[in-house]
């Protein structure tokens, strides 16, 4: 038979197991996610490409691919893929660099403006339902929950 547990290290383990903070934050974050996904309804633009678009969204004539990437947290390839089907879309124009012909900016076309507004509008209204529910301001449940989340790495 093994050691017996203290029961210090028995609630812990039952706490975690019952679901505690982590639980509590995957439970909330499917939640969260799926009412995000049903705000975004029939719009034009993903929530992702949404997320995505809000580093360069107020940018003109652009911001290079590789600050979009270090702002996001998301590789150069994953934002090329979803800057492509955006651009398809009529959403994103790129364009060279006037300063650095190596460099590929990238900045909303009117179209693009527009969804984004769009679903700004509707992620902004659910923002502050879940201030309502937390309780506390938007801006501070934000800042709660930034504190759990690692620095972007660069």
């Amino acid at each position: 038979m093994g050691a017996a547990r203290n029961s210090a290290e028995t609630d812990d383990t039952d706490l975690a197991c019952a679901g505690g903070l982590v639980g509590a934050l995957l439970d909330a974050a499917r939640a969260v996610s799926a009412e995000v996904e049903a705000r975004a309804g029939d719009a034009h633009m993903t929530v992702a490409q949404a997320l995505l678009a809000r580093h360069f969204a107020h940018s003109y004539p652009g911001i290079p691919m590789t600050e979009v990437a270090a702002r996001s947290g998301m590789t150069t390839p994953a934002i090329t893929q979803m800057l492509r089907r955006m651009t398809q879309r009529g959403m994103v124009r790129r364009s060279e660099s006037q300063t650095d012909g190596r460099a590929v900016l990238v900045r909303l076309t009117e179209s693009g403006q527009r969804e984004f507004r769009a679903i700004s509008a509707r992620l902004l209204a659910l923002d502050r339902e879940l201030g309502r529910r937390a309780e506390v301001s938007p801006n501070e449940l934000a800042l709660i929950l930034s504190r759990l989340a690692p620095p972007p790495a660069g």
